[in-house]
């Protein structure tokens, strides 16, 4: 069986969500369609805590993410994000950098901010040079359920358990062969498969092979015994990979999982490895360093694998003549960048042959 579109999404994650979204905003005409191995949503996506941050290390990231914030709240989007404001614990001497690598505004924390933060994170520890800042606007918290609707309900065609193989191009058009002898035909192509291996691709130039990248164990505790507010502030501490993310079923707790692949996940495989003994003892530990009454409440949490590019703004490439592009938002920036990211993606994608000396095997996004 052979079904067409203008344009063909494999991979439901965010990245994928927001580039078959942003293609039906632009192009209201075209037939768009999202292709995904198991569900829209149902990997690292809806596994993560999905905290969108007007935040990032060099200039091409915070334009990026500040593009992002601005279409998640001017689109459709919206309908699945929610405001949070933010205390950030840094050392004294990191204000200039917090401020620089932060496009929202970032204010020396009151008497009032330093009450929410102990209320927020009961027992923690700040240490001699610490200093507090708050950031009221800019951090988003993405639904990430409602997000996965969204294709659906904009008139995208969304195919489950669809799991592509292989990408041919011919005559100016791509041929997608799925594992199940389905096959699909487009001009246009983008792959945001995050952590599983992509499919063999051949384009009309001869075969193409994406960045290398890495694939890492990416873990988050579960507090329920937390009790809050459902406006209480997220709290960071970046120096030592901590996030803090409060909400009506207890808090959640981002830290830095040690564990890495040397390569992407094979298809077929189950996404979501168990949360085990040792998940929970790392992410106590690392917790422990900053709230040790927190780390004594963690009972579970969960984990799933995302990828992380070896070139870190590698985020937009494939091959020369651009009707293929290859998606990767990398080191846990999938959902803070995802909308700028498809913007930038579909850019190029939907220009059917474009001059190949307009573009290198690997285009950074600027």
């Amino acid at each position: 069986m052979t079904a067409t579109a203008d344009l063909v999404v494999v991979g439901g994650g965010v990245l994928g969500v927001a580039v078959a979204l942003h293609a039906r905003r632009t192009h209201p005409d075209w037939r768009v369609a999202l292709l995904d191995q198991t569900a829209p949503g149902a990997g690292a996506t809806g596994r993560s805590l999905a905290v969108v941050a007007p935040t990032g290390e060099n200039s091409a990231i915070r334009g990026l993410a500040a593009r992002a914030v601005e279409i998640y709240r001017s689109t459709e989007l919206h309908d699945c994000v929610r405001p949070r404001s933010a205390l950030v614990v840094v050392p004294e001497h990191a204000e200039p950098m917090l401020k620089e690598q932060t496009t929202s505004t970032v204010r020396r924390a009151d008497a009032s901010d330093v009450q929410r933060l102990r209320a927020s994170a009961p027992g923690v520890q700040l240490r001699p040079g610490d200093a507090v800042f708050a950031v009221d606007d800019g951090f988003l918290q993405v639904d990430t359920a409602t997000l996965a609707e969204l294709p659906a309900d904009a008139g995208v065609t969304v195919a489950h358990d669809t799991r592509i193989t292989a990408c041919r191009e011919a005559d100016g058009q791509w041929e997608l062969l799925a594992a199940d002898n389905a096959c699909w035909r487009t001009p246009r192509v983008v792959l945001a498969v995050g952590p599983w291996e992509p499919p063999d691709i051949t384009a009309a130039e001869g075969p193409w092979v994406p960045p290398r990248t890495r694939v890492k164990r990416v873990a988050s505790l579960h507090v329920p015994a937390y009790k809050g507010e459902p406006d209480d502030p997220l709290v960071a501490f970046p120096a030592d990979n901590l996030l803090l993310v409060p909400g009506e079923d207890g808090l959640r707790v981002s830290f830095l999982h040690p564990h890495w692949r040397s390569g992407p996940l094979a298809h077929g495989a189950h996404e979501a490895p168990d949360f085990t003994a040792d998940d929970l003892a790392a992410g106590r530990a690392a917790l422990a360093v900053r709230a040790p009454t927190l780390a004594e409440q963690a009972v579970g949490g969960q984990v799933f694998w995302d990828t992380y590019p070896e070139d870190p703004l590698a985020f937009v490439s494939g091959p020369a003549a651009g009707s293929l592009r290859w998606l990767n938002g990398g080191a846990g920036r999938g959902v803070r960048l995802a909308p700028a990211l498809a913007e930038a993606a579909l850019a190029v994608a939907e220009r059917p042959r474009p001059d190949a000396a307009d573009l290198s095997p690997a285009t950074p996004v600027a």
